[in-house]
């Protein structure tokens, strides 16, 4: 009887539970994002633009509607079809492009999105992408130097021409640019050529200008090379002889064009020599690595005539380097390469004939410029900008160079040690040297003497260095000719000679005469 009343029970439940209502599944709106079109201005009220795509997570039914129309320029049928109303045209030059706001339902909810339909005009004319091309100075005219990328915005075929008639260059229907026959490029002569060119799509033509830069291909002649340093010898016999030295302790490795034909390869600091037939001037080129040239006490030092090009050799010594050449000119227009150079000491001693602008060299790793102007009787250059700011002697610098009236009076001589007849003797030069600090200096022997300071700027530069902090005791200046006047250039010198003061001898100066 138990079991019979536990299974009716059983049974019961078991018809009360599925007798229960299935769970109602809640609906999931469909997905519509923005999307574009792009349509050629020909298009027509019959041609399809574009089809929507909807995602709908239930896979509903989906019907379509435009929300928000473009002056009621579209129509889309149920299934997202977007094409032109009836009477309508697409008009590049009037619109390039058109937005509408469309809605994708499932019948229960719905999403929005905006249809952005772009034209493209019709017979618009090729679009040119290439700007530039870069190629070696020694091509061929069967390389191809570059291929100019162009498109036509309705896909037609392009033709390339050459619109300048530019006789260098020519062009075929890929649009591969090459030299034209019989033609080379010259990088010492052009370093780079503009070409006009044409692109037409039988309808419409555009220009385009195209550069092409030249690389520099090392060649014979040397002397043109850019990259060379490059001087000029005379001669005036037959089969006469010039040379130059070198430093055999510095690395030498280079390429030596003597001006005539003759080209040599050297790797050693040896000195060099050649001998030429007939008399004349010769372009010397050196390219490579060149550490250092020695022309003191050489027998060519009066042949070589000039300097035309420093070129990118990488210096190392310029010690006496141009020393005794006394008819050397300068024609350079590019500055040394003075980067690991610290010596400059006699470089130019007696190169009487030398007066070249080097403003523009970049002096700030040189420690010794000693006698490096001494006896260059024409040289007076703008030496303001240089810097000195490492540099420790330029006794007798300027000795001798009576031309040389320079401003150098804001020179940073704050670590100079020697000033030793650095104006001796340079009758033209008179400038105020009050503003050198030489709280380094150790000898200024005959600094000044012979030299033209007016009162003026003599007494001012007695009345700058008495001033300074930390001015050196015991030293002797050397002022030989110079004349100070006035009460603070008294007091200063007195200053400075006072042997309870800072126990100077200067010699060979005079107080202007009294009233």
């Amino acid at each position: 009887m138990k079991l019979k009343a536990l299974f009716t029970l059983v049974f019961c439940a078991i018809i009360s539970f599925s007798c229960e209502e299935d769970p109602v599944q809640e609906n999931r709106p469909p997905t519509l994002e923005d999307q574009t079109f792009t349509v050629s201005e020909k298009t027509s009220p019959v041609d399809e633009i574009g089809t929507l795509k909807v995602v709908d997570p239930d896979g509903d039914p989906i019907s379509f509607s435009i929300e928000t129309n473009d002056n009621d320029f579209f129509v889309m049928t149920n299934r997202g079809t977007i094409s032109l109303a009836n009477g309508k045209r697409f008009d590049f030059e009037m619109a390039e492009s058109h937005n509408i706001m469309v809605s994708a339902s499932d019948g229960t909810a719905s999403d929005n999105a905006t249809v952005t339909i772009r034209v493209i005009g019709t017979d618009l004319a090729p679009i040119v992408n290439s700007n530039a091309f870069t190629v070696m100075e020694d091509i061929s005219t069967t390389d191809i130097i570059g291929t100019v990328e162009a498109e036509d915005p309705e896909g037609e075929e392009l033709a390339f021409s050459i619109a300048d008639q530019n006789p260098l260059f020519q062009i075929n229907n890929n649009g591969e640019l090459s030299l034209a026959e019989d033609q080379n490029l010259d990088y010492e002569t052009s370093e780079f050529h503009k070409v006009n060119i044409e692109v037409s799509d039988g309808t419409n033509t555009t220009q385009k200008q195209i550069t092409i830069n030249v690389q520099n291909v090392i060649d014979p002649p040397y002397a043109l090379e850019k990259s060379s340093f490059v001087v000029t010898f005379k001669t005036t016999l037959a089969n006469e002889e010039v040379g130059f030295g070198a430093d055999e302790n510095l690395p030498n490795d280079y390429i030596l064009d003597w001006g005539d034909g003759t080209i040599e390869k050297i790797d050693k600091g040896s000195p060099q020599s050649h001998v030429y037939e007939k008399p004349g001037t010769y372009k010397v080129a050196i390219n490579g690595q060149f550490s250092r040239i020695i022309m003191d006490n050489h027998p060519s030092a009066t042949k070589l005539m000039s300097i035309e090009n420093w070129g990118a050799v990488e210096w190392k010594n310029f010690r006496t380097a141009f020393k005794g050449c006394s008819n050397l000119t300068y024609n350079a227009t590019d500055a040394p390469n003075l980067s690991t150079v610290t010596d400059l000491a006699y470089m130019f001693r007696d190169a009487s004939s030398f007066n070249g602008d080097v403003s523009n060299w970049d002096v700030s790793k040189v420690t010794n410029m000693e006698q490096m102007f001494y006896g260059a009787s024409s040289f007076n250059s703008d030496l303001s900008s240089w810097e000195l700011k490492n540099v420790l002697y330029i006794n007798s610098m300027f000795q001798n160079a009576t031309s040389f009236n320079g401003d150098v009076t804001s020179w940073n001589v704050s670590k100079v040690k020697s000033m030793a007849n650095t104006f001796n003797g340079a009758d033209s030069f008179d400038q105020n040297l009050g503003g050198w600090n030489i709280t380094a200096v150790t000898n200024i022997s005959g600094m000044l003497s012979n030299s033209k300071l007016s009162v003026e700027n003599y007494s001012n530069t007695l009345i700058g260095w008495e001033g300074q902090e930390g001015t050196p005791t015991g030293i002797t200046l050397g002022a030989h000719g110079l004349e100070y006047c006035g009460f603070d250039a008294v007091i200063a010198r007195n200053t400075l000679t006072d042997i309870d003061g800072l126990d100077w001898v200067i010699q060979g100066d005079e107080g202007c005469p009294q009233p």
